[in-house]
């Protein structure tokens, strides 16, 4: 793995049990502090990981994926692969990711 040095070891251990070994990860966060965005590359491809930065926000973006999304159709939005709701501000194994791949 190359870049990697914000990507929390707990995040990446739970990133890789969904889609297997990480090849590189690379920061794609956004020109914010609170952003946490992270472009990961798998055998299978490059996919998004994504910590939202607070519960709320996270039921939202989980909740369009579930509902929203699948009204664009294929290939014309990203695809949710995972989530898992834990509180931010909890150490890194608790975090709130999102894994997506992109449209």
């Amino acid at each position: 793995m190359t870049d990697s040095t914000r990507f929390p070891s707990a995040l990446a251990s739970w990133t890789e049990a969904i889609l297997g070994p990480l090849e590189s990860v690379h920061d794609s966060s956004h020109a914010r502090e609170n952003s946490l965005v992270w472009r990961v590359s798998t055998e299978t491809g490059d996919h998004y990981v994504e910590v939202a930065p607070k519960p709320v926000l996270h039921a939202r973006e989980v909740r369009a994926y579930r509902e929203a999304v699948p009204q664009l159709g294929d290939g014309n939005a990203p695809f949710m692969r995972a989530s898992s709701v834990r509180p931010r501000g909890q150490p890194p194994e608790s975090l709130c990711p999102t894994v997506a791949d992109p449209a």
